[in-house]
């Protein structure tokens, strides 16, 4: 039998974390939880764009083929059934319809890109392995798509805002922000291996040099407070988890810096590499339900 790994275990949580989803639209979000849920599941398709492409990439690598293959395929599921569910079909009032009208134009795109993404990978079903070119492929399409989701997810925020006054803006941006994390230690997963198989490296890792950036001042400021953008964690356990993803990310962030200084790995710390990214994943995961399921009575 083969090795369940943790990041496993997290792949499958994902995925029936679908079932939960219970409102097909944003329009039809009437409360506050509802609403924030579908800002979650839309956030969340920024990081399975990312996510398909770094596992392709691991089996390409010829690293544990046959579960890295099925879970890029379970993240392709995941992404089209969270496209369906946030597909348009209600009425929405005048003041939303310029909203609903960027929304649904952000899925359609998003519905393209995604057909190409899945006919790349529509190989990890019929041979089990990604050649280079087919490689260099996906990982472009992953960009593409996660261009056309970060705009979708700007657009459910502002729907479920101008539906719900009660909606609070810094608790969708504390979401869209922590759930960012996800996508980037995701990135960073795709741009570490992708640089390390040969597959445009130089652009890679100057790609890579910004995701860590990006995601060391974020956790940063998730856990430490930004003024006038990110408000200090609400409670010791959205805190503590933060910690707890941070405590991950400082050593794997070491290997990367050295990936980004030249440093050429062999399959085994690549693979040691990836798995700590996911498990920072993972935690960032908790975090985010945490801070959606957060109840502010003052709010």
């Amino acid at each position: 039998m083969k090795k369940l790994f943790p990041h496993t275990v997290a792949s499958l949580a994902l995925a029936l974390s679908l079932t939960s989803l219970s409102v097909p639209f944003a329009a039809q979000a009437e409360t506050v939880s509802e609403a924030l849920h579908l800002v979650n599941i839309s956030a969340r398709q920024r990081m399975l764009a990312q996510r398909m492409a770094g596992l392709s990439c691991l089996v390409h690598l010829d690293i544990e083929p046959e579960i890295y293959a099925a879970e890029a395929l379970e993240a392709r599921d995941v992404f089209r059934n969270s496209l369906d569910a946030l597909r348009s079909g209600n009425e929405a009032s005048s003041a939303e319809q310029a909203t609903k009208a960027k929304v649904e134009t952000s899925i359609n795109l998003a519905q393209d890109q995604y057909n190409l993404m899945s006919g790349y990978l529509n190989s990890l079903q019929t041979v089990g392995t990604v050649g280079p070119n087919r490689l260099a492929f996906i990982a472009s399409t992953s960009n593409d798509l996660f261009e056309v989701s970060e705009d979708l997810t700007n657009y459910v925020q502002i729907a479920e805002r101008q539906k719900l006054e009660n909606l609070p803006l810094i608790r969708t941006m504390i979401l869209n922000f922590s759930g960012r994390q996800r996508m980037l230690s995701e990135k960073a997963f795709k741009e570490f291996c992708l640089a390390q198989s040969g597959i445009n490296a130089a652009e890679n890792i100057e790609s890579l040099v910004e995701t860590t950036s990006i995601f060391d001042t974020t956790m940063n400021a998730l856990i430490n407070g930004m003024p006038g953008l990110i408000i200090a964690p609400p409670t010791t356990e959205i805190k503590a988890k933060l910690e707890e993803a941070r405590n991950v990310w400082l050593p794997v962030k070491d290997v990367l810096e050295r990936a980004i200084s030249g440093e050429q790995f062999d399959t085994h710390a690549i693979h040691k590499a990836t798995e700590d990214l996911e498990t920072v994943r993972m935690l960032m995961d908790e975090a985010v339900t945490l801070y959606q399921n957060y109840s502010d009575t003052s709010s």
